[in-house]
């Protein structure tokens, strides 16, 4: 399991490497829930400025929701699931697209 961060996603050698060494499993989230999850996390540079955080998170969706979407394997939408039910959900799909 690899989680990218720090706009990984927006490198094409990222987004090959990707491509072509797994299963990519994009974990999909609405604006509020991301600002939530952010809001008392200090280690997160892009929202330690000036700027309203959730305008910042709204600015990165729009540019990297695309490249997300077109690397993914698998979109799953995580905002109304608790995390072990989320955990069950996303190994089930995994398993339809990477059977053993």
């Amino acid at each position: 399991v690899l989680a990218t961060g720090g706009g990984a996603i927006t490198r094409e050698d990222v987004r090959k490497a990707m491509r072509f060494n797994g299963l990519v499993v994009y974990l999909k989230a609405k604006l509020e829930m991301l600002v939530e999850r952010t809001r008392a996390n200090k280690n997160r540079p892009l929202l330690n400025v000036d700027q309203e955080p959730k305008d910042v998170l709204k600015r990165l969706m729009i540019e990297r929701e695309p490249l997300y979407t077109a690397e993914a394997d698998i979109i799953f939408e995580i905002d109304e699931r608790s995390p072990i039910v989320a955990a069950k959900e996303i190994s089930t799909e995994i398993l339809k697209h990477w059977p053993r």
